[in-house]
């Protein structure tokens, strides 16, 4: 009977509680897009200083390298008229000679010649021996230049060369006028790698970036707290075939950022502390001046605090879930009990005109025992006037009787 007001008074708590849940629930989603930018914020402003920094290396790299230019020049010309006198010269002496060169041994170099289909015929490095060039667009770039214009020498930016853990600057120079052969000498600088490795002193501000590592050419560049290691007489051609043949996890990942452009992230859990690891493409935007197009920057974030932060968080609100849904059915029993069924009592009791006898709606203290007790008193008057008239009606017919015996 009064369904109705029941129905009402739980809609009415359910919402109130949906109220609640969705007020935490976007308080907890809040936090979650807090703590993803927090992060993002944390990777991009230490990507910058490292961009910064490989900026700024790169171009002490450069300008070392340049004011020993001249040097190159008169190394790549003394050669060049040493093979033009006999083509048969012995390039593993000419190495040695060119070496000998550089008496603090600080620079050594390596000798390649190349024919018109870009691949080294004849080198110092028997493991680059038949290497198409074609594939290196940079160094294909200055064969041609330098078949174009067989009188300049071409002196290319100086690279990172992962295999051997140094700078190296390759020039480029024309055998002879139509000759279509170049002449390439690789000048590996110990002294440049040396003043590298002096200047990537990177410190973070914020504890929970706890290891980085830049890739580039498909191998790490700096702060490589853990490189593979790479046999010397291998080539950059079988080194990058054995990384996809052994599956390396960092050489494939790196390898799809720099194809895709799109960075990359994993969780992983060691002991009882959890790291994010993302690859970021540098894509060229922030170390502008490097001449090595494939940086891809891995940091490795201790998230274990924001995850315990996110912990509470979903503590605090699962918790608040199930006491709401507690409350409902506490609720609802509690309004059925104290305040439904004893209405239906009463009400059914009116109706049928019956005393209500109940003793917890007649004990409790509310309205509900007040409208029993002022129904019960009603009641009694009603029972109390009713034996009246019947008494009266019973007199009344008596005195009838009697009169009407007397007449008899």
């Amino acid at each position: 009977m009064f369904n109705k007001i029941k129905n009402r008074l739980l809609i009415s708590s359910i919402i109130v509680s949906i109220v609640v849940i969705f007020v935490s629930y976007t308080n907890y989603t809040k936090h979650i897009n807090d703590y993803e930018i927090e992060i993002e914020n944390l990777i991009n402003s230490t990507i910058s200083k490292i961009s910064f920094d490989i900026n700024k290396v790169d171009s002490i790299v450069i300008d070392t390298v340049q004011l020993k230019h001249e040097v190159y020049r008169k190394v790549v010309s003394d050669s060049i008229e040493k093979l033009k006198e006999n083509k048969n010269f012995d390039l593993n002496k000419l190495k040695s000679e060119i070496d000998k060169q550089f008496p603090t041994k600080l620079i050594t170099s390596q000798i390649y010649l190349i024919n018109k289909n870009y691949v080294i015929y004849n080198t110092t490095l028997k493991n680059d021996l038949n290497l198409n060039m074609s594939n290196f667009l940079g160094a294909k770039e200055y064969i041609d230049n330098a078949n174009k214009n067989s009188s300049k020498i071409y002196i290319a930016n100086p690279s990172f060369d992962v295999l051997n853990k140094q700078y190296v600057t390759y020039t480029y120079k024309s055998l002879y006028p139509d000759s279509n052969v170049v002449l390439e000498i690789g000048f590996f600088d110990k002294f440049t790698s040396n003043l590298k490795d002096k200047l990537y002193q990177f410190k973070f501000q914020n504890s929970i970036i706890k290891d980085v590592e830049i890739f580039a050419n498909y191998g790490k560049y700096v702060l490589n707290l853990s490189n593979h290691i790479v046999p010397k007489n291998i080539t950059k051609k079988e080194f990058i075939r054995q990384r996809i043949d052994t599956k390396d996890k960092d050489f494939l990942i790196v390898n799809d950022v720099v194809k895709s452009g799109k960075n990359y992230s994993y969780d992983i859990h060691i002991k009882d502390k959890k790291y994010r690891i993302i690859y970021t493409k540098d894509l060229d935007k922030k170390i502008s001046s490097s001449k090595i197009k494939s940086y891809v920057i891995k940091t490795k974030v201790d998230i274990t605090g924001f995850e315990n932060r996110l912990f509470d968080l979903k503590v605090r609100f699962y918790t608040t879930l199930v006491l709401m849904l507690l409350l409902l059915l506490i609720l609802y029993r509690f309004l059925n009990n104290s305040f439904v069924k004893p209405l239906n009592e009463i009400l059914n009791n009116m109706q049928k005109w019956n005393k209500i006898t109940n003793p917890k709606i007649l004990n409790s203290s509310d309205e509900l025992s007040q409208l029993a007790k002022s129904f019960n008193k009603t009641f009694d008057n009603q029972v109390i006037l009713q034996n009246s008239l019947e008494q009266r009606v019973k007199e009344e017919l008596e005195k009838n009787r009697k009169k009407d015996e007397q007449i008899m």
